[in-house]
């Protein structure tokens, strides 16, 4: 009940209830390791929510040391490193998920990448953003994402040339579009 209790208090915006009713949970060490997993997960959840990436991490890792071969856990890990903008870790995180799941996706990889990217030039950091989008299009020359920010970032520094070539790329994709694409056109 407690538990359902919690999950409610989050899904209302109540955080602060939400984490105090898992955490008073979590004290208790004679759980059944099913319980102890969904406690750790939606205090986890809980920490998301409120943006504590630190006390989110610590929770995901209790988790994964209850249950190493959830990928699940590895893919939340992945977001939370992205969130931080710790692109190694959270391509590692990802890469441990693909491998429990039985399947490598560089698509998957790709967009993580372009998304990093996106995150570096939200905070000015040009730099790091251009090899995020490099690592994107060498694992897929087709991510939709990287491409967009290519076309973007060239555009920003008045590289006409490249922008065309960005925009070619993008149009020989033969994935739909957007309707951003046609702005950028």
């Amino acid at each position: 009940a407690y538990l359902r209790l919690a999950e409610l208090s989050r899904a209302e915006g109540q955080l602060k209830k939400a984490i105090h009713l898992h955490r008073s949970l979590a004290v208790n060490t004679s759980w059944s390791p099913a319980v102890r997993q969904r406690i750790l997960r939606g205090l986890a959840e809980d920490y998301l929510a409120a943006g504590r990436w630190d006390d989110a991490l610590t929770q995901l890792d209790e988790l994964r040391k209850l249950d190493a071969r959830d990928p699940a856990i590895y893919r939340r890990l992945c977001q939370v490193y992205l969130r931080k903008q710790d692109g190694e870790r959270a391509e590692q995180a990802l890469k441990r998920a693909h491998r429990l799941e039985g399947n490598a996706r560089g698509d998957e990889l790709a967009i993580l990448h372009s998304e990093l990217a996106r995150r570096f030039l939200a905070d000015q950091r040009q730099r790091e953003a251009a090899k995020s989008i490099q690592e994107a299009l060498k694992l897929d020359p087709n991510c939709l994402p990287a491409l967009r920010l290519s076309v973007d970032i060239a555009l920003h520094e008045g590289k006409e040339q490249e922008a065309a070539d960005a925009l070619q790329s993008l149009a020989l994709t033969a994935q739909p579009g957007s309707e951003d694409d046609y702005a950028r056109m």
